[in-house]
């Protein structure tokens, strides 16, 4: 058990310093280089993929606490769901308009979307649930 709480703490602390860069990154570099709506798609991304990370820390955190085997699946849809989404995007911005590839990539940002919320749900159910957690 403690062993995935370490490995979901470094994979948090990997998606938020990763996004701090990007964050950064995109704010000076790509300011110059990409339109406003994919600088505003990009930034989305970022924030996304910070907040999320501090989610799946909180996670962590509280895996412990939690007595149901659903524990697990929330950590790990979250994970599924931040590269889904957050780096999804980060590939649509990059390709341009028209290219081929733009349309199987589109379709996973939404799922990654549902995702984090599939896992937000059963972090709460656990909340709910949990009798150890007064």
């Amino acid at each position: 058990m403690k062993g995935v709480i370490k490995n979901w703490l470094i994979v948090a602390v990997v998606f938020i310093l990763t996004g701090i860069i990007l964050g950064a990154f995109g704010a000076h570099a790509l300011k110059e280089v990409l339109s406003e709506n994919k600088l505003n798609s990009f930034d989305t991304a970022v924030r996304y993929q910070v907040w999320m990370g501090l989610g799946l820390a909180i996670q962590a955190i509280c895996y412990q606490s939690f007595q149901v085997p659903l524990n697990r699946w929330s950590g790990r849809l979250l994970i599924a769901g931040i590269l889904a989404f957050s780096f999804s995007i980060y590939l649509l911005v990059g390709i341009p308009h028209g290219n081929p590839t733009r349309s199987w990539i589109g379709p996973v940002t939404p799922l990654g979307g549902i995702l984090m919320i599939i896992s937000w749900g059963l972090f709460l159910y656990q909340l709910i649930r949990s009798k150890s957690v007064k």
